[in-house]
């Protein structure tokens, strides 16, 4: 991806209303423009902030609404997967998933977002091999979980960036 191409992912925050669109910028850190119901705009340089890497790939972005955090994952240059959370108005902090997990290397952006029918948070990802890998946690655990999804139901290698939705309906998550 070229560096002057960015993925935007918007959330809202139930308590301040704010708006909020994430993106790499073209210093590799993340970034995010936001306002609020007045019309004042504001950027933030989420990575920075939290002492996160420089990016690699795209960040992805959703908001929790059980427990007011914005959240996004993104690809660093290390490979590893990092997550950048804010509650509400609070300063962002950030974590190395990869690390935490011991799931292996990201080759590709990521996808995730929260399933309300289990309280679950998920990011979805690519390996070096082509194998589809999830990294999972409950609301408020710090414990993140892997599975390799590919050699767990027999899938065929990817080759790009995975999507990952959930739904109200079972099964509720999608990959």
């Amino acid at each position: 991806m070229s560096n002057n191409l960015v993925f935007l992912a918007s959330t809202s925050s139930s308590t301040s209303a704010t708006n909020i669109v994430t993106f790499r910028g073209r210093d590799a850190k993340i970034r995010s423009v936001y306002w609020g119901p007045d019309g004042a705009v504001g950027q933030d340089d989420l990575s920075g902030t939290a002492g996160a890497p420089p990016a690699s790939g795209s960040p992805f972005a959703w908001f929790t609404q059980a427990e007011d955090v914005s959240r996004v994952v993104y690809r660093a240059t290390d490979n590893h997967i990092y997550e950048l959370a804010w509650p509400n108005i609070a300063p962002v902090s950030g974590r190395d998933l990869t690390a935490l997990s011991g799931a292996p290397a990201a080759a590709g952006n990521v996808s995730g977002g929260y399933n309300p029918a289990d309280n679950t948070q998920h990011v979805i990802f690519r390996s070096s091999d082509g194998g589809l890998h999830e990294l999972w946690w409950f609301l408020g655990s710090g414990a993140v979980g892997h599975v390799n999804l590919t050699a767990a139901y027999g899938a065929p290698k990817a080759a790009d960036r995975p999507v990952y939705y959930s739904s109200a309906r079972w099964p509720h998550q999608h990959v």
